[in-house]
């Protein structure tokens, strides 16, 4: 239980990091096409555009090093809640607990097992029948926003690679504009996902006591 509940906690405080990255990402993207725009019309110099490019190194650096730290503490607390789950029932489950560990990361099988082992958890964990519906589309909401992004950002990563001219990165900073718009949304759903699951946890685990 001190186990579980300590990764939920490390995986919240990280979500809460990442959405205040992207809320600042956000107003440095705003930011950014307001400058190149003054650039483009002769009213600044190209010098401007220094600090907001050594900006955006180090918030990329930032960027990898919370989504890993997200991903890590998530996995680990969603293998615990699997794991637990079983432990806990004779019903069938569709995986193994450690399944659950590598579920995010393991090609194919990441667009389908983790929105599964989610529903098992919740089915499993869950007391109340008036908070099911809940539970599941906060799942459903949580895993398409997921697969959308990881779409949206693998078509970001070939239509952008190699922008020239201002006018290009101009048109490319609105496309990124939304991708952080939609993570902020898809963040606050799993902290909500998470919070609801955990609550059922703690409760389950306390009547056992």
């Amino acid at each position: 239980m001190k186990t579980r509940n300590f990764f939920f906690k490390a995986t919240l405080w990280t979500i809460y990091f990442l959405i205040g990255l992207r809320i600042f990402q956000l107003g440095v993207r705003t930011y950014a096409i307001i400058i190149m725009q003054k650039i483009i019309g002769g009213t600044i110099s190209n010098e401007k555009l220094q600090p907001i490019i050594s900006e955006y190194n180090i918030e990329q650096i930032v960027s990898n090093i919370l989504l890993a730290v997200w991903i890590i503490c998530f996995l680990i607390w969603f293998y615990i809640s699997y794991k637990k789950a079983q432990q806990q029932t004779r019903r069938h489950f569709s995986f193994k607990p450690i399944w659950a560990l590598f579920s995010l990361i393991i090609p194919i099988f990441n667009i389908f097992a983790p929105y599964k082992i989610m529903h098992e958890i919740w089915s499993t964990e869950n007391r109340d029948p008036s908070q099911e519906e809940t539970g599941k589309r906060l799942i459903n909401m949580w895993w398409f926003l997921g697969l959308g992004l990881f779409a949206y950002s693998k078509y970001l990563n070939f239509q952008f690679r190699n922008v020239k001219g201002l006018n290009d990165v101009i048109h490319s900073e609105y496309f990124f504009i939304v991708y952080y718009a939609v993570s902020i949304h898809y963040f606050f759903a799993l902290r909500k996902l998470l919070t609801i699951v955990n609550y059922e946890q703690n409760y389950r685990d306390k009547s056992i006591e």
